[in-house]
């Protein structure tokens, strides 16, 4: 042990001496990984027959203390790292409380990767005279984001139960908000945008097989996924619809690396490359031929990746997460083949491979009025859910129509400031109770419905505007761009519609402090983001010589040099 300590003591120290950062943000490290360590220290979590091992969740100590002080020295990094390592941060359900406000590992890592933007941004101004000027982060997403914060804490200051309030609107607002003006203010490239996207696919598809791997201790028969299926998501995301939605968010990223694995296979050579060289020494130069090696291991990662997607995806028998698959691989099948017989095909084909899933005798007969849906509930075919006068149909269609019908009958009584986060369940469970709701939701499983009863309608309306300009940036990116910045617009554009999608049909409901997990608002934080800091065109010195986005402009000269 002691060796293994010298060994890292060593490493720390060279790697300091070589890179010689800012004592500020030195410090800014120690408290991080201070501040991470309270937050993660082990619970020894145990409910509903789920406990998180000690072993495991001293892992997830350790691993939150290095991504938090990682997030100051080296803040790109430390942003795909966290990406990637959210759903062991969920499985370890850390979250402790300090009063009424709850302190989540994201908590600490977004907040630290904030300061070290701020001190970026200071050490850029500094050494403005040496380096060329960028331009300063746009001010309208930043207007329109503190508008949008701003509201969602006025709304949870005069709402009734400060304490479900104030974590929901932390988790569930102010952190997407913050994580998407973060990643506009870190002007990436799109090399960098591409990774990005391949993080949030690579922790998706970890969580997917966290989660399946648990199923199969569970299951007896391939018929107890259907019956189980509230367990599927439980280890990560806690909620099995969260895990479909986030499995159809991350497809089109898996999509783009297969159809163009190039820049991927050439920035994992040139990883490898830098991880092989001498402490403090440059790595070997870039070849071309290194990358096309490589290409066609990362073709096949990313085919078994998507398989394992949407296996996954169809194990969790909802409906909104199917729904917005298929919607992704028919818009995919529109754009990504370069004739209009490749389209037809692409598309014949996705009818066809979707029939294997998609229930549509069922949901011809009920458009028809010709369902035989049984009148007791069997229940466990969910192909019955797709009727809304099923028994199942009539929670997960019926019921959450009628909740919808109250949340905005709730928005209509409380138009500026709603009836509070979190407050929807109380206030359907009293006066806007629908006598034919057999069920009280605690939310009205519709995105913008939600937002508008609970924060009011200017928020509400602020979102939809948000979620309706970013569709248009990246549609009209994906119309006049090219290459890689074409595919990424296609990418987190379509990301997007899966996102409202399932949002509409499911309905998230921000954020629940069970839950311990606000990964899905923070994958629309960032998709959103990342559609407005993608550029049509850069240059080479813009892809190349930049500083990595957060660290101080005066690292360019050595960037450059390596």
């Amino acid at each position: 042990m002691i060796h293994l300590l010298r060994r890292a003591y060593a490493g720390i120290r060279g790697w300091l001496l070589a890179e010689k950062p800012d004592r500020t943000v030195v410090a800014l490290a120690v408290v991080a990984a201070i501040a991470a360590a309270a937050v993660c220290l082990p619970q020894d979590y145990q409910r509903s027959g789920l406990r998180v091992p000690v072993v495991a969740a001293v892992g997830v100590m350790g691993l939150g203390v290095l991504v938090a002080a990682l997030a100051a020295l080296r803040p790109w990094p430390a942003m795909l790292a966290w990406i990637v390592a959210m759903p062991f941060f969920t499985a370890a359900r850390l979250g402790p409380f300090v009063g009424w406000i709850q302190v989540t590992p994201s908590t600490v890592i977004l907040g630290t990767l904030v300061c070290a933007l701020l001190l970026g941004l200071r050490s850029r101004r500094v050494a403005e005279g040496s380096v060329p000027s960028r331009p300063e982060p746009a001010a309208v997403p930043l207007a329109i984001g503190g508008a949008i914060v701003a509201l969602a804490i006025l709304s949870t200051a005069v709402s009734p139960d400060l304490s479900t309030g104030i974590p929901i609107t932390m988790h569930g607002v102010v952190e997407p908000a913050v994580i998407g003006l973060l990643l506009i203010a870190m002007r990436p490239t799109t090399r960098q945008l591409a990774a990005l996207g391949v993080a949030m696919a690579v922790s998706v598809a970890l969580a997917g097989a966290v989660s399946l791997a648990r199923m199969l201790t569970l299951v007896h028969s391939f018929g107890d996924f259907q019956s189980l299926r509230g367990e599927l998501g439980r280890v990560t995301y806690f909620n099995v619809g969260i895990l479909g939605g986030m499995l159809a968010m991350v497809v089109p990223f898996i999509v783009v690396v297969i159809v163009r694995p190039a820049p991927f296979a050439s920035a994992l050579a040139r990883a490898v490359g830098s991880m092989s060289a001498p402490s403090g020494q440059p790595s070997e130069p870039r070849r071309p031929e290194h990358g096309r090696r490589v290409e066609p291991g990362v073709r096949v990662a990313a085919g078994l990746g998507l398989a394992l997607v949407l296996l996954v995806t169809y194990l969790t028998y909802s409906k909104s997460a199917w729904i917005a698959a298929l919607a992704l691989f028919v818009a995919l099948a529109l754009t990504l083949p370069m004739t209009r017989r490749g389209r037809g095909l692409a598309l014949v084909a996705v009818v066809l491979a979707s029939a294997l899933v998609m229930p549509y005798g069922e949901l011809i007969a009920v458009a028809t009025g010709s369902s035989t849906a049984s009148a007791t509930p069997p229940a466990n075919d969910r192909t019955d859910s797709f009727n809304p006068s099923s028994p199942e149909g009539e929670i997960s269609i019926t019921g959450r129509y009628l909740a919808t019908k109250a949340a905005i009958a709730m928005t209509i009584d409380h138009p500026l400031l709603g009836v509070g986060p979190g407050m929807f369940g109380v206030e359907y469970a009293g006066p806007y109770r629908d006598p034919q709701a057999k069920e009280v939701l605690q939310s009205p499983h519709d995105l913008l419905p939600d937002v508008s009863a609970e924060y009011g309608l200017p928020l509400a309306i602020l979102l939809a505007f948000v979620v309706a300009a970013a569709l248009i940036r990246g549609w009209r990116l994906w119309r006049s761009t090219v290459d890689l910045a074409r595919l990424l617009a296609l990418a987190f554009g379509l990301s997007l519609v899966a996102f409202m999608i399932v949002a509409t049909l499911f309905g998230t409901d921000l954020y629940r402090a069970y839950r311990y997990t606000n990964t899905d608002v923070l994958y629309f934080g960032l998709v959103v983001g990342a559609i407005v800091a993608l550029r049509p065109a850069e240059s080479d010195w813009d892809a190349e010589a930049q500083p990595e986005p957060g660290r101080p402009a005066g690292d360019l000269a050595s960037t450059a040099r390596r």
